[in-house]
This record gives C-alpha cells, sequence and structure tokens, in this order.
C-alpha cells in the first residue's frame, strides 16, 4: 500500500472506532430498529469488512521471509483496496454522519432522519427538535435554476433543507452570490421543482430554522 491509501486507511479505522463508541453509548435508549434507520448504523458491516481485512494484511505481511517469498498478504490487500473503492461513497457519508445530531442522539425518531439525506452531497441534520423542524446542510450539492424573467440558467449552491414537519413543507436555502435564496421545494422522481415565497410567516421560518442550524442551537 502507497501512502495516500495507508492515510485512507487510518482515517477509516478512526471513523470505525467512533461510530462503534457512539452505538455502545446508544444502547438500551434506542430501539434497535430505529438505530437501523439511521446511515451510519447500516454503513457499519461494509465498515466492518474493511478492518478485518486491514488486520488480516497486517498479520499477513508480518510474517517470515518464505511467506514474503509467497507473496503472503497479497490477495488480502488486494481485497482491502478494492473495498475500500467500493465502498468509498458510503464511507465518505459516514465522516459526515460524525457531524450529524443524529449520530448521537438517544430518541426515538419522530422525523424523516436520514431519508433526506443525499450521498455524495455531503449532507447530514444540523438542527432538529424532533417535533416541528429539521435542518440538513449540503457541502456540495448545486442545482440549476432558471430565473423565469430571463429565461437564464444559473448554478445554485445549496445551503440547506429545511423540513417542515406540521404543514409537510420543505424549503431550500440557497447561495446567491452574497445573498441568500429561499425557495419552496417539491421534490420529485419526474424532476424536482421550486417556487417563489410570498407568505412572510413561511420565510421567516425557513429563515430561522436555517439559522438555528448555523449557530449549533
Amino acid at each position: 500500500m502507497n501512502q495516500s491509501e495507508k492515510a485512507q486507511l487510518a482515517k477509516l479505522e478512526a471513523l470505525y472506532a467512533d461510530t462503534v463508541f457512539a452505538l455502545e453509548g446508544l444502547d438500551g435508549f434506542v430501539e434497535k430498529s430505529t438505530l437501523h434507520r439511521r446511515t451510519f448504523v447500516r454503513g457499519l458491516p461494509a465498515l466492518r469488512e474493511i478492518i478485518d481485512l486491514s488486520k488480516r494484511v497486517e498479520e499477513d505481511t508480518s510474517g517470515g521471509f518464505f511467506d514474503k517469498l509467497r507473496g503472503a498478504g497479497k490477495e488480502a490487500e488486494r481485497k482491502l483496496l478494492a473495498g475500500m473503492e467500493e465502498g468509498r461513497r458510503t464511507f465518505e457519508q459516514m465522516t459526515f454522519c460524525k457531524d450529524c445530531v443524529c449520530f448521537k442522539c438517544p430518541r426515538e425518531c419522530e422525523m424523516e432522519g436520514c431519508d433526506r439525506c443525499e450521498p455524495g452531497c455531503g449532507s447530514h441534520i444540523v438542527h432538529c427538535d424532533n417535533q416541528t423542524v429539521t435542518v440538513y446542510r449540503f457541502a456540495n450539492k448545486i442545482i440549476p435554476l432558471t430565473e423565469n424573467r430571463t429565461g437564464m440558467t444559473k448554478d445554485h449552491r445549496v445551503l440547506a433543507l429545511v423540513l417542515d414537519k406540521k404543514y409537510k413543507q420543505l424549503f431550500l436555502v440557497l447561495e446567491d452570490g452574497a445573498e441568500k435564496l429561499v425557495l419552496y421545494y417539491y421534490p420529485n422522481p419526474s424532476g424536482d421543482t421550486y417556487g417563489e415565497i410570498t407568505d412572510m410567516e413561511d420565510l421567516d421560518f425557513a429563515i430561522q430554522a436555517f439559522e438555528a442550524g448555523t449557530t449549533g442551537s
């Protein structure tokens, strides 16, 4: 393994240790059915396989001269690197899960939890009252928007998704130059749509929720 691969493996080993520690802290507080809704729990078996393979590589390559001459450990190392690449997106998402409020939450979930997170976008929950509002943040999600007046399409970085459970409404908070743009969000398998907010109560709700997530309250 080269230095880059060894560094990546070290990060995965730390991620595994942190995840197991978090689960031990939740043991007895959260039903297993609730825990298995959480992305980092579902990804744990694949991560555990990586840890087991890394131990096998270490054992095989620490053998004597004739073991090394026969190439002991090469097959295990090949499987290890293949597993690291195959699970890359899952492990990247699990890294963001460490910063999610769900990671150590001891409550039975009344919200949508991980269902609104998107692998590959660096998504995680930064605020949740487990009753009405959940705020999801994104590290690298971009959406194109076409302005009705000009017909021009422009990419916008998604800062957050806000869920209002009471009214079953979603909002997107977008980066718009130095300003922020808040829109209604209507996800659909055939294509997401967005709407301008004209109700000031809705706008205030979305902004206050976003700010709560920003301050970590």
